[in-house]
C-alpha cells in the first residue's frame, strides 16, 4: 500500500446550472485482485473508494445502507448504479462518455471521467470528473 495525495475536481450542470467542487485529500493506492484501488475521505469524512481497470472506473462514495453510491464507468455504455439517500434508494443510470488515464509523470497519474447521470428516460444532469493521484 502507497500513501498518494488525492486532488479532485468535479463539474456538474443540472438544469442549466453549474456548479464545480474541488479538495485535496491524503489517500492510498493499493494493487488489488480487479485492479488498482485508491481510498480517500472526502472532506475527512465520506470514504471513497475507487477501483481502477483498464478503460473502467468503479466508484463507492458513503456508506451503506443509508447513504451511499455505486457507480461503474465504462466508456460508450451505460450501467445501472445504486444510489442510497437518507436510506431510499433511488433508480439512477450512468452513459460513460469518455475515460482517460494520463501518465503525468513517474508518481502522478490522471483520470477524467465524462458522464451523464439519468434517472429513467430523465437525464438529471452532466459530469466531469478529473482526478489527480501521486506523490
Amino acid at each position: 500500500m502507497q500513501n498518494v495525495i488525492v486532488k479532485l475536481e468535479t463539474k456538474m450542470i443540472q438544469d442549466g446550472q453549474s456548479d464545480t467542487f474541488s479538495f485535496v485529500e491524503n489517500g492510498t493506492l493499493a494493487k488489488g485482485p480487479k485492479g488498482l484501488m485508491l481510498r480517500y475521505q472526502e472532506s475527512g469524512q465520506i470514504p471513497v473508494k475507487l477501483v481502477l481497470k483498464e478503460q473502467q472506473v468503479e466508484l463507492t462514495r458513503g456508506l451503506a445502507p443509508d447513504n451511499y453510491s455505486k457507480m461503474q464507468f465504462v466508456e460508450n455504455e451505460r450501467t445501472r448504479s445504486e444510489y442510497v439517500a437518507g436510506g431510499q434508494q433511488m433508480d439512477i443510470d450512468v452513459l460513460t462518455k469518455k475515460i482517460s488515464f494520463t501518465e503525468i509523470d513517474a508518481n502522478s497519474t490522471q483520470i477524467i471521467v465524462e458522464y451523464d447521470l439519468y434517472s429513467g428516460l430523465y437525464l438529471v444532469g452532466n459530469y466531469i470528473f478529473k482526478l489527480i493521484f501521486g506523490d
